[in-house]
């Protein structure tokens, strides 16, 4: 972000310097714009609260947050063992959830989706599966969309693993395996 901020001072100075270059001022306000926006998505991926919530009810504020918003239903099961788990393995259950749940509200036709977690050991295992008309996952990935993508890299950074099971016509399966202690080595959320 300094970065970004001393390439924007250096791009007012320019257009002080030059105030009649349209190009310049435009190149300047759609910084600026961009900046406003990377703002507001880095705010937004602050979840206040969280630090305080055990893995299960992290899972289930995801639910409660999408029924609310979607007036769509989940069918959830999900092992209430009472483990503690990282923050970050906590914000990736929760992102994950949050971004397989609206996939489904989009493309599942009405179609309830399903949710599962479960405690194996050191691990939590958890998966979202739903109806509808699924899709080709490497056009997906070669379309720009980078909601898959950052799932699967958020699970991979804390040294998990990710599988997405789909294709037109079969609905889509979702399932990540991750750890709930974290070594020193996976540091990204």
């Amino acid at each position: 972000a300094g970065k970004v901020a001393r390439d924007e001072m250096r791009i007012d100075e320019l257009v002080t310097a030059s105030p009649d270059s349209a190009e310049l001022r435009d190149i300047r306000d759609a910084l600026g714009s961009s900046l406003k926006d990377l703002r507001n998505i880095a705010s937004g991926l602050g979840m206040p609260g969280i630090e305080s919530l055990s893995l299960v009810a992290t899972a289930r504020r995801a639910l409660r947050e999408f029924e609310r918003h979607s007036g769509a239903v989940v069918q959830a099961d999900i092992d209430d063992a009472a483990v503690d788990a990282a923050l970050a393995t906590r914000i990736t259950v929760y992102r994950l959830l949050q971004e397989s749940l609206t996939n489904s509200h989009k493309h599942a036709h009405g179609e309830v989706p399903q949710f599962s977690a479960r405690v194996d050991g050191a691990w939590v295992q958890v998966e979202v599966s739903y109806a509808g008309g699924g899709f080709d996952p490497q056009l997906a990935r070669r379309s720009g969309r980078l909601g898959l993508i950052f799932m699967e890299e958020r699970v991979r950074l804390l040294g998990g693993s990710f599988s997405l099971v789909t294709a037109p016509g079969r609905g889509t399966t979702i399932s990540a395996r991750l750890p709930l202690q974290l070594q020193d080595s996976h540091h990204g959320i």
